[in-house]
């Protein structure tokens, strides 16, 4: 626990709820030239047959709600202590770079969004 182990006993943690990102089959490239890895979600919800981009989008809803909840579950827990702001649906589809990296542009979004929100 931080405020067992942290040398600063006022410490205040804040995270998010991350957003909603889109199955797709582009990997991450760095600098969009340096190929440095595939999808990770899009290819394992294809072999389970899973291939309709609603049903793909319903699925990492489902996901990412939980993992919301549960960061809300930690900030009730210990309040004070920790301030979790909800990203969810801040970004469109457009701000997306590849699966799990929002665009420069989606990166500012969610970082005002936390820069506002995360005061404790």
């Amino acid at each position: 626990m931080v405020g067992e182990f942290s040398q600063n006993k006022e410490i205040r943690i804040v995270t998010h709820t991350y957003d909603l990102a889109i199955p797709d089959k582009s990997g991450f490239e760095l600098f969009d030239v340096i190929p440095l890895g595939k999808s990770w979600m899009y290819p394992y919800l294809v072999r389970k047959n899973i291939a309709d981009p609603g049903e793909q989008k319903a699925i990492v809803a489902h996901i990412m709600g939980g993992f919301r909840e549960m960061l809300h579950g930690v900030q009730a827990r210990y309040p004070g202590l920790t301030k979790v702001v909800d990203t969810q649906g801040t970004l469109g589809e457009s701000e997306w770079r590849n699966e799990i990296h929002p665009t420069s542009g989606g990166f500012r979004k969610i970082a005002e969004k936390i820069y506002v929100g995360g005061i404790v």
